[in-house]
Formats: C-alpha cells, sequence, structure tokens
C-alpha cells in the first residue's frame, strides 16, 4: 500500500504506507491514507499527474459500488 500526499504543492507525492510526513513535502500523511476520503465520496487509489493548476487522481466511488473514478483537485 502507497501513501499519497495531498499537499498541492508537493513535487514527489508516493511514499510509502510506512512513512509519517511525505518524503517530499514534509506534510503529515495521516489525512493521506486509504481511509481518506474526498468529499465523504473519493477513495484515493493513485496519483495520476499534474498539469497547470489541477492534480489527478485515480478514485474509487464509494457511493458507486466502488467504481473507478478520475477526481481533479484544483490548486488556487
Amino acid at each position: 500500500m502507497m501513501l499519497y500526499c495531498l499537499n498541492p504543492a508537493c513535487s514527489y507525492p508516493d511514499n510509502p504506507n510506512v512513512n509519517a510526513n511525505c518524503q517530499g513535502c514534509g506534510f503529515p500523511l495521516t489525512p493521506s491514507e486509504k481511509s481518506y476520503l474526498f468529499q465523504n465520496r473519493y477513495r484515493i487509489v493513485q496519483f495520476l499527474g499534474k498539469k497547470d493548476y489541477k492534480r489527478s487522481y485515480l478514485a474509487h466511488d464509494t457511493q458507486e459500488m466502488d467504481e473507478l473514478r478520475v477526481i481533479k483537485k484544483y490548486i488556487v
């Protein structure tokens, strides 16, 4: 299991599950665990990439029988 840093300024969001803080930016990883849900609905599976002012993640939609979705988080 990997942990994904949700800090929009992080340049290296992939972390081993033993890390307490992100190895890329130092952000605490507790909210990034698999139990974290975006909008109480989307569980992060994988970081896909970033472009301009947004990041993309592959996520399970917990309200639609765990179907996979791509979600975008805009960085302001």
